[in-house]
C-alpha cells in the first residue's frame, strides 16, 4: 500500500539530485506576497508592484500617512520570502538625527549586514534592509546610501552598485523631496477597517528567496524581454503611455513579465498585462521619478 507513494517521493528525489526538477514558478512566490498582503491591504496591486521593483533591484518605498501599517506590510513580506526569525532582515529608524553615538551604531549594524551578505556563503541568501523614516526621507535615505557605499569599498566593490541579494524597502510618510535614479516611491495603499494581523509563513519558505534572485531582471534578462517590444508597443499608444521617462517604463513593463513571458498583472494576456502595469505604475507611483 505505501509502496507507491514511497516510489514517488523517491522519484521526486532523484529528480532534484540530477537538476532536472521544475523550478518554482514567479507565480508562486508572486501569490505567496499577495496572500501576505491580503489581511490589511485592499489592493493586490501593491504587493505585485513591489515585487516588480525588487526584480528590478530598486529601493521600493511606500509613502504616506499610513507608514506604521506600511512598514508592518513590508515585514509580512519579507518573512514570507526570508521567514521569521531568519537574522536576514535589517530595521533601520529614521531619521538619522545628529546623535554620533546613534548614528555610529546604526552604521556598525548596517555595515555588519551587508559585509554579512557579501559572504560568498550567503550568496544564495535574500537580505533586506527595512527602512523606517517618518516625514521627508530623503535625509535617512541618502545615510543609507552613504554607509552601504562605504561598507562595499571597504570589501573592495565598487561603491553605489548594491549586492544583487540585498534588497532596501521602505515605508515613509511623505514622498522623497528628490528621489535617486534607483528609488520607486509608491503611494501607500488603501487599508482594511479591521486590526491588521501580520501573516506569519505556514511552511518554510524553501527556494523562494533563491527564485527571488534568479529572477532578478539582468542585462541578458532585460534583453530577452525586448523580444515583446511589438506587445509593449501597443500598451504604450500616446493614450495609454504614463508621462515617465520611457527608459524607466520599458523596464518596469519587462520585468511585468515572468520567466515563461506570462504577465503578473494579467497572466493570460500579454497586451492587457503591459496595460495593466502601465497603469497601476501610474497610480501607485507618487511623484514620478527618472529611474533607470
Amino acid at each position: 500500500m505505501n509502496g507507491r507513494p514511497q516510489a514517488l517521493a523517491t522519484s521526486l528525489l532523484l529528480a532534484r539530485m540530477s537538476g532536472t526538477a521544475q523550478p518554482l514558478r514567479e507565480q508562486h512566490l508572486l501569490e505567496r506576497l499577495r496572500g501576505a498582503a491580503a489581511t490589511g491591504c485592499q489592493s493586490q496591486d501593491v504587493a505585485t508592484a513591489i515585487y516588480v521593483g525588487l526584480k528590478l533591484h530598486w529601493w521600493v518605498l511606500l509613502c504616506g500617512p499610513t507608514r506604521e501599517r506600511a512598514m508592518r506590510c513590508l515585514d509580512a513580506l519579507t518573512a514570507n520570502i526570508v521567514g521569521s526569525g531568519s537574522g536576514q532582515t535589517l530595521h533601520i529608524h529614521g531619521p538619522i538625527g545628529v546623535d554620533s553615538m546613534a548614528q555610529r551604531f546604526a552604521a556598525l549594524r548596517l555595515g555588519d549586514f551587508v559585509a554579512t551578505a557579501l559572504d560568498p556563503a550567503e550568496q544564495s541568501k535574500a537580505w533586506f534592509v527595512l527602512v523606517d523614516t517618518p516625514g521627508e526621507p530623503t535625509t535617512t535615505l541618502r545615510w543609507v546610501e552613504r554607509e552601504v557605499t562605504a561598507t562595499l569599498r571597504a570589501h573592495g566593490r565598487p561603491g553605489r552598485v548594491l549586492p544583487h541579494n540585498v534588497f532596501v524597502l521602505g515605508a515613509a510618510g511623505a514622498a522623497p523631496s528628490s528621489p535617486a535614479r534607483c528609488w520607486l516611491p509608491l503611494a501607500a495603499p488603501a487599508w482594511a477597517d479591521t486590526a491588521y494581523i501580520q501573516a506569519v509563513p505556514t511552511t518554510p519558505p524553501v527556494g523562494y528567496q533563491r527564485h527571488l534572485l534568479h529572477s532578478q531582471l539582468t542585462r541578458a534578462s532585460y534583453r530577452q524581454q525586448l523580444q515583446n517590444s511589438e506587445v509593449w508597443r501597443q500598451a504604450l499608444s500616446p493614450a495609454g503611455a504614463p508621462n515617465a521617462p520611457a527608459s524607466r517604463t520599458i523596464r518596469w513593463l519587462a520585468a511585468s513579465f515572468d520567466e515563461r513571458q506570462q504577465g503578473l498583472w494579467v497572466p493570460s494576456d500579454p497586451v492587457a498585462n503591459a496595460r495593466k502595469a502601465l497603469a497601476v505604475l501610474e497610480i501607485l507611483q507618487r511623484p514620478p521619478v527618472d529611474v533607470v
